[in-house]
C-alpha cells in the first residue's frame, strides 16, 4: 500500500509514528525509565567526538601509507559520522525539553556505534573475516536516520504547539 504525503513534515510523522510503534514494542533494561539521562547522553556525545577527532588524527597521520585510498576515504567519512553524530548528541542532552527525546538520544548514539565501528572493521580488514560487517554498516545507518525522524517528529510537534498558542 503506497503512502504519499503532501508536504515533508507529515511524511517525517508517519515515518516516527511506525518506528515509535515498533521501539515500543522492544522491551529491554536499555530502555527503561532511567535510560537515556541527560548526563548519559551528553558524555556519549563526547565521547563520539573525541573518538571522530582522534580517528581523523590517525587516518590523516597513520593510515594513509597503509591503506587504499578507497579505505581512507571510508575512514574518513567514519570518523567525520562520528563527529557530527556527537555533536547532535550534546545538543540533544541540553534541549530544555529532553523528555521527548528519550528514543532520538539512544538511536543516534546506537546507529553512529555500529555505523562509524563496522566502517573502521572493515577498513582492518585485509583478508576478509570481518565480512559480516558489511550490513551493519547500513543498519546503523538507518538507526541514526531513526533518531533524527524522532527529533523532526519533537521538532514537528513543538511548531503546531506554539502555532495553536499564538492563535488562540
Amino acid at each position: 500500500m503506497a503512502c504519499f504525503h503532501s508536504d515533508p513534515f507529515s511524511l517525517c510523522s508517519s515515518l516516527c509514528v511506525s518506528l515509535r510503534t515498533v521501539m515500543a514494542s522492544v522491551t529491554t533494561p536499555l530502555l527503561g525509565r532511567a535510560f537515556p539521562t541527560p548526563r548519559f547522553l551528553w558524555r556519549t556525545g563526547a565521547v563520539l567526538a573525541a573518538a571522530g577527532i582522534v580517528a581523523g588524527a590517525f587516518g590523516t597521520h597513520g593510515l594513509r601509507s597503509r591503506v587504499t585510498p578507497d579505505k581512507l576515504q571510508a575512514w574518513t567519512t567514519a570518523s567525520q559520522y562520528a563527529i557530527f553524530n556527537g555533536i547532535a548528541l550534546l545538543a540533544v542532552s541540553m534541549h530544555p525539553r529532553f523528555g521527548y527525546h528519550k528514543f532520538a538520544g539512544p538511536a543516534i548514539a546506537l546507529g553512529s556505534v555500529l555505523f562509524s565501528g563496522s566502517i573502521i572493521g572493515l577498513v582492518f580488514d585485509k583478508e576478509g573475516r570481518y565480512k559480516f560487517l558489511g550490513p551493519i554498516t547500513p543498519l546503523g545507518g538507518s538507526i541514526m536516520i531513526a533518531g533524527y525522524g524522532f527529533i523532526c517528529k519533537h521538532i514537528h510537534y513543538s511548531l503546531i504547539v506554539a502555532l495553536t498558542d499564538t492563535l488562540l
